[in-house]
C-alpha cells in the first residue's frame, strides 16, 4: 500500500489541475505555459529554459514547446545574453504580465486554502523540517560526489 505522501501528491495534482484548468481555458494556455508565466513573473536572474526545467521539474521538451507557443502568442520575449551568446533569457511581455498576475493570485488563494487551519507555529515547524532535510541531502550529495572523485 502506498504511503500517505503518495495520496497527498495525487490530491495536490488534482486540486492544481482543477484550479488552473479554468484559467487555461480562459487564456488558451496549457498547464506548462502557465507554469512558465508564473516562473518568469518574479523577474529574477533565473530566467532561462534550463532554470525552468531544473527548478520546476518540467521536461525540457515540454518547456521548449511551452516557450515557443508563448512567444507566438506574444507572451514571452527571448533575449540573447550579452555575455554568453548561448544563453537565451526569457521575459514576460506587458500583455502576459496581467495574466501572470491573475495566475499568481489564484496560486496564492489555492495555497491559503491548503494551509487553512495550520498555525504559524506549525508552518514554521514544517519549514524547519524541510531545511533540515535539505541540509542532510546536501551533505549526502557532497559525500557521494567526493566519493566519485576518488
Amino acid at each position: 500500500m502506498p504511503g500517505k505522501s503518495v495520496f497527498w501528491k495525487l490530491h495536490f495534482k488534482e486540486l492544481y489541475h482543477l484550479v488552473y484548468s479554468e484559467y487555461g481555458e480562459m487564456y488558451h494556455l496549457t498547464e506548462t505555459e502557465m507554469e512558465i508565466l508564473l516562473f518568469l513573473r518574479d523577474d529574477s536572474a533565473y530566467n532561462t529554459a534550463r532554470d525552468i526545467c531544473m527548478m520546476r521539474g518540467i521536461a525540457k521538451s515540454n518547456v521548449s514547446n511551452g516557450i515557443r507557443m508563448l512567444e507566438r502568442k506574444g507572451y514571452v520575449r527571448i533575449q540573447i545574453d550579452e555575455t554568453n551568446k548561448k544563453i537565451h533569457r526569457l521575459f514576460l511581455t506587458e500583455k502576459s504580465r496581467i495574466i501572470a498576475d491573475v495566475l499568481y493570485k489564484a496560486q496564492k488563494d489555492c495555497l491559503a486554502k491548503i494551509l487553512d487551519g495550520i498555525s504559524e507555529e506549525e508552518l514554521a515547524g514544517i519549514y524547519r523540517f524541510f531545511e533540515k532535510c535539505d541540509a542532510n541531502i546536501q551533505k549526502e550529495l557532497s559525500r557521494l560526489k567526493s566519493k566519485d572523485n576518488q
